[in-house]
């Protein structure tokens, strides 16, 4: 697991006023049929219309603005995918050279996305802990490294969708979001603990999905496992077959492509109904970068059993 490097503390208000004239700030829609269908008042948060098709552009342009002069020899990154293109996007707007360093079982449309960007992809034998083993050692020959989760600069920037969400819906009882190594979770969490502390921040897993990746993480990350024990932030589990019926369902109810992991959220609602009965829930729908083989096998079978 990567240790924080930098003594630096999570300000998501701090984060927002860094990234705020060069993210996109998504939609959030409340989505009358998945209400109907859940007996909830369920809203989305669309992170993935972002560019790059998924949150992480928020955490990563953080972190690059936060590093100053320490990223002119450019930047190295583990990553699963998101993080990669979006740390890839921003380094080439910014003049800033990025190496991401995957597994080689990250899917083509994801490994593809990253070098589109202009990245070097360095593709190791493994899990993701070994991807981000060869990074800490690429970091060591003076790269900056930017972890995908375990970094107050990284968490800091996820938790602006957290400020979004409040801005908007001020009656939110709860937030629902997938959960990997935890940087979205916590960067929530310290938004809405700030802000509004009497809402409820609730994460999606699946542990060793064969189709997440981004949630193919072996544990938690140092400082969101920090964040989230101090907020006694509840975790539920999902299986595959509910990430599954999410993506269909948010294509059905709302024409949205999601991957599995964005669909996280969803399946916590489908599978722990009556936590959610009658309350309004605000889902980060975070990522749409879904390899398009899987995608049309999911629908294909929703379709088929409908």
């Amino acid at each position: 697991m990567t240790t924080v490097r930098r003594r630096r503390e999570v300000d998501v208000g701090r984060a927002h006023a860094r990234i705020a004239s060069a993210i996109a700030r998504t939609p959030l829609v409340r989505s009358a049929s998945l209400s109907a269908l859940l007996d909830a008042d369920v809203h989305l948060k669309l992170e993935c219309l972002q560019p790059t098709g998924a949150f992480k552009e928020r955490g990563a342009l953080s972190a690059l603005l936060a590093r100053g002069s320490a990223v002119r020899r450019g930047v190295v990154a583990a990553s699963a995918g998101n993080h990669g293109k979006a740390l890839a996007s921003h380094g080439r707007r910014l003049g800033i050279a990025v190496t991401v360093v995957m597994p080689e079982s990250t899917p083509l449309v994801k490994v593809r996305g990253v070098r589109e960007y202009g990245a070097h992809v360095v593709l190791v034998a493994g899990t993701f802990e070994d991807a981000q083993a060869h990074a800490n050692s690429l970091a060591r020959t003076g790269l900056e490294l930017v972890p995908p989760f375990d970094d107050a600069d990284v968490v800091s920037g996820q938790g602006t969708i957290g400020l979004e969400i409040l801005d908007e819906l001020p009656g939110v009882d709860e937030i629902v979001a997938a959960v990997g190594g935890g940087g979205l979770l916590a960067g929530l969490t310290s938004a809405v603990a700030e802000r509004a502390p009497g809402v409820a921040v609730v994460g999606a897993r699946t542990m060793r999905s064969t189709v997440a990746e981004g949630m193919n993480v072996a544990q938690l990350g140092l400082l969101p496992a920090r964040i989230l024990r101090r907020h006694d932030v509840p975790i539920v589990a999902v299986s595959e077959a509910l990430l599954f019926e999410g993506m269909a369902l948010h294509h059905a109810a709302d024409g949205l492509v999601v991957e599995p992991a964005g669909a996280a959220p969803l399946a916590a609602l489908l599978g722990y109904a009556s936590r959610f009965h009658a309350k309004t829930v605000a889902l980060v729908v975070s990522g749409a970068n879904v390899d398009a083989a899987l995608f049309d096998r999911v629908i294909g079978r929703a379709a088929f059993a409908s």
